[in-house]
Parts: structure tokens; sequence; C-alpha cells
């Protein structure tokens, strides 16, 4: 290290911090300017994707003042304890990890909306849900049995076998005196727009694995045939209300019948994107009236301006670097251009870039932290189970995303020429900013990495079968790239520069 900062020292001149300066800012403002424009435009192809698809994108909470003209906004708590487990596959013939308890969630999360309100469901366990409920920050609690998944596996089996009758799983909603206010009206129109339409997916669901499970017991004479089976499940969900205690109700509808507006029952069926946070009335701030994006569209917002940024950052430090060592500021080939240079092999040189581009992975990080949580706090509302763990794992996503981006920039272009490294950076940012996003935003069941980075905060209980390989991988081209344009600079050093004075 001391041998590090001592190169440093003579490459800026004594002036370290100017030389850090310049790239880092530039690559900050870049980041900066590419947020301000793709949170609006991500969030407007998002909003057409989902009007493609029939339905509207899950709703973000805020803490907005409840305007006359916008139905209000609940938060809905889905409690559920269980694992994917492995099954058919529902849309193939090979075999899948699923969990039924999940696909609940992402159907009440994604499916339709009630018609006089919207709201925002968050994944949690059964405890956190009942707590939620019970303190006023939800409306509503969704419990789903426990080991749904695991226990309608070997109850398929059981019933293929003959030993058990059909079953029943029994999803129990816990409502409070809010939910219950004016005739139960947030209750009853969750419960049969909502939940409704969850259980019939789900019920599907669960048919469909039934069927292709068929008999295992290896007998010519099966107990139970597949269309018993199917029958068997068609239905296996009954749903059980319990009241609990909790603040004070409010009269969101009957205020708007007292103004003369029209009664709930006869107002469009439409949520609003800018709402009020029921469990704290109170609380007003400035809001503007256009639409807001989504936690998801706001992630790949910031992904891919993190990208951008990674490929500023990753140019202007070689640039920098070569500047300093006196050589070519773009070279262009990796050969006629890399003749020895002095004082400096071409292997410190790049150690020097990946110093900046350490440095600068810093700067961004702290401003992926601070477009996270502020302003709006899109993506901290939209945090499940563990709001501090999930925020420490997202961030360190993003950086994780952004070092790798400049570390591969940085070693193709040392290595193979600037040519090579500006191929490489336009990749990147076509395959960040438009490939994958686009793919994401208009299909959010698709798996990828910023369905990953979307897990992170959603809740979701597959971040074993889905996240963690998606870092590997990430970690695996980093360390890569770390190795590889340090072991090219370095053969050409000991073939090209063994005759260097450094006098």
């Amino acid at each position: 290290m001391r041998q590090f900062f001592a190169v440093t020292s003579i490459l800026s001149r004594g002036g370290v911090g100017r030389m850090y300066f310049w790239p880092i800012m530039a690559s900050l403002c870049v980041y900066v300017i590419a947020l301000s424009v793709l949170v609006p435009l991500f969030g407007a192809i998002e909003r057409a994707g989902a009007d493609e698809r029939g339905q509207a994108p899950a709703p973000v909470p805020t803490t907005a003042e409840q305007l006359p003209s916008s139905p209000p906004n609940f938060s809905i708590a889905v409690g559920t304890d269980d694992e994917p487990h492995e099954m058919p596959a529902i849309q193939s013939a090979m075999t899948d990890y699923l969990s039924f308890s999940d696909q609940f969630f992402t159907r009440l999360e994604q499916g339709v909306v009630a018609p006089d309100f919207s709201t925002t469901e968050r994944e949690l366990s059964p405890e956190a849900a009942r707590s939620q409920v019970e303190d006023g920050t939800s409306v509503l609690a969704v419990l789903m049995p426990k080991d749904l998944t695991p226990q309608a596996i070997d109850d398929i089996r059981a019933y293929y076998r003959g030993d058990i009758d059909a079953p029943r799983y029994t999803i129990t909603v816990l409502a409070n005196p809010q939910a219950l206010n004016e005739d139960k009206f947030i209750l009853n129109q969750y419960q049969d727009q909502v939940i409704r339409q969850a259980e019939e997916h789900v019920s599907e669901q669960i048919r469909i694995v039934a069927q292709k499970f068929g008999c295992e017991t290896g007998e010519q004479a099966c107990p139970r045939t597949s269309k018993e089976a199917q029958r068997a499940f068609e239905r296996p969900f009954d749903i059980n209300v319990e009241k609990v205690s909790g603040p004070p109700a409010v009269d969101y509808f009957s205020q708007k019948s007292d103004e003369g507006s029209p009664s709930p029952h006869d107002q469009p069926s439409a949520p609003a994107p800018v709402t009020a946070s029921p469990s704290d009335p109170a609380a007003t701030s400035s809001q503007s009236h256009a639409p807001q994006s989504s936690s998801s569209a706001r992630v790949s917002a910031i992904i891919s301006a993190l990208i951008l940024a990674a490929v500023t950052l990753a140019m202007l430090s070689s640039a920098t670097v070569n500047r300093a060592a006196g050589l070519q500021v773009a070279i262009l080939g990796p050969w006629r251009s890399l003749s020895p240079q002095r004082p400096f092999p071409r292997r410190t040189l790049l150690s020097q870039k990946f110093g900046l581009a350490a440095a600068g992975t810093l700067a961004l990080t702290t401003a992926a932290a601070v477009s996270t949580a502020w302003p709006g706090r899109i993506i901290v509302d939209s945090l499940g189970a563990y709001p501090g763990l999930r925020l420490i794992a997202i961030i360190g996503f993003f950086s994780l995303v952004f070092l790798t981006v400049v570390i591969v920039v940085l070693a193709v272009t040392d290595a193979l020429g600037v040519l090579a490294g500006v191929v490489v950076a336009v990749g990147a940012v076509v395959w960040g900013t438009v490939w994958n996003t686009l793919a994401n935003l208009l299909d959010p069941s698709r798996s990828g990495w910023w369905s990953s980075a979307t897990m992170l905060i959603g809740g979701s209980r597959h971040l074993v079968g889905e996240v963690v390989p998606t870092l590997v991988v990430l970690l695996i081209i980093l360390v890569a790239a770390l190795s590889g344009g340090l072991a090219v600079t370095g053969a050409f050093d000991r073939r090209f520069s063994t005759q260097i004075t450094r006098s």
C-alpha cells in the first residue's frame, strides 16, 4: 500500500485530491442527471406496460396530504411462513421451485385492485403482520397457513394414495377497526375483489401441480385418478376473518359523501398514485399531482444511472492516469502504443486506475444510498421484514454492480486498447439501461438481475435461489476482470518493459 500511495503522489505531482476529484465529480454529475431523467421515464414505461397487461402498477405508499379527488391508500400486511418446494413446473415439463404463499402474495400485490381505494401489500412474518394490524400500520393482515407449500405437496401425494380426503387450508384475515368501519367497507371490498382473485389463482396452480404429480404408488390400479385429484384441490382454501383491536377508525368515505361527492360505491374503479397514509392522517407534505414511479422503476433507474456513471468513471480514470504518466490519453491499440514507459510499468498504472475506481465506488455508493432513502422514501417504504438489513443489502448490490462495470471497462481498455474498452462500455450501457430495464419493467415476472434487486426490497423468500446466484456471477466477473487485467499487463511488462530505467 505504501508503494501504491507513493506512485499516486508522483503521478499527481503532490495533488492527489485534484487528480481524484475531477473523474469522481464528473461521474457523480452523470449519475444525478441520468437519475433525474430515468426515474420519470421508467415510471412512464412501467405504467404503459401495466396498461397493456390490463392492470395498474403497484401503488406507492406516501405521506402526502389526502387530496379530495384521490381515494386513500391502505397498507395490507401479508404474513407468510413458507419455503419453496421442488415440484412439477406449472408452465413446462420440467421441475421448479415454487412457494404457493409467495405466489399468493404476488397476486395480491400485482392483481386486481379494489374500486374505491388503493392498497400496498407487504410480505412479513405472521407475527409482524399481526403486530402491524394491531398498531394501525396496516388495516388488514392476510395470514397464510404455515408451511403451505410442503403441506400441499404431501397432501397431494397422500390423496393419490387414498390416505386422506380433500384437504382444506385456512387463510386468516385480521381486521382492525379501520377495516371494520362503515359496515366493514374496506374488509368486504378487499376480500371480494382482491383476496378472492388471489385465492382462485393459487388454487389453479395447486390443481395443475396435482394433475402433473399423478399416482406414484407403483401399482397398476391407482386409488385416485388425476381428475379426482383436480376436483379435490379445486377450491382448497377457507377464509376466516378475525377482528383485532387497533386505533380508532377514520371516516375516509363518509367524509366524501358529506361534502356532496358521490358515494363510495358510485366512484370509478381507479386507484390514485398520490395517496394518504391511513396510519398517520395528520402527516402532510407538498406533493406533485403527477403519477409516481414504483420502487421497481426507481431501482431500475438507479442501477441504469450507476452503469452510466461507472462507464464515465472508468473512461476518465484511464485518461487521467495515462495523461499523468505522459502517455496518450486514448491508447487505440494494444501493442504498438503499449511501448515501454518510464518510470512506471503498465501493471502499476492499471493498479492506480483500480484505486481511483475504488474511491469512485465509495462516492457513488453514498449517492445511491441517498437516492434510495431520499427524496420520497419510495424504496424504503416498500421494504418488508428487516428493513435495515434489506436497505444495506440493496445498497451493497448497487455498489457491486457499479464496481464490476468500472473494473471490467478498465481491464479491457488497458489489456486490449481504448477501442475495445469503448465497445464494452457501450455494450454495458445498452444492456443495462435499455435491454434488461425495459424487459423488467414491461414484464415484472421476468427473472433477471433487476428482479433480483427488487426481491431484496420486496421481501420475497426466493433470495437463496435467485439473488445469491446473481451476486456470485457479479463477483466472478469482478475477480476475473481484476486478475485478468493485472495478468495481461504484467505479462506485457515482463516481455517489453524489463529494461526500464528508473533514474
